[in-house]
């Protein structure tokens, strides 16, 4: 996905946050924003150039270390994040938890995405 791609999922989510006919989904919704926001960052051009990289380009990637490390970090916030909903007490907490961890599981995805493939 390019930059603009995700300022628009972005913009899109806090759209829909603020329609009177989805107020439960409030938060989920601007921490979808959040997210895809963040994920806006690591895709936005560096070189000045007005080129839009996209993740997974050897230009735009940081090294593969970092990469299986927030790989790694995302793992265990995920497992943390389905312990904390098996005690969730509320639909509300539940559906902020299982938001968060779609969230996640998504910016995992990307980031594996963005691992080079392996040589044979």
């Amino acid at each position: 996905m390019t930059y603009e791609e995700y300022l628009k999922h972005a913009d899109e989510c806090e759209r829909l946050a603020e329609s009177p006919t989805l107020p439960s989904n409030r938060h989920s919704l601007l921490s979808a924003a959040e997210m895809w926001r963040r994920m806006a960052a690591h895709a936005k051009p560096h070189d000045g150039a007005g080129l839009h990289p996209v993740l997974g380009d050897p230009l735009s990637d940081t090294c593969e270390g970092e990469l299986l490390a927030q790989i790694e970090k995302l793992g265990s916030a995920i497992s943390r994040d389905m312990d904390a909903l098996g005690r969730a007490k509320s639909m509300r907490a539940s559906s902020h938890l299982w938001t968060r961890i779609l969230l996640k599981i998504t910016e995992r995805r990307e980031l594996r995405d963005r691992l080079p493939s392996p040589r044979c």
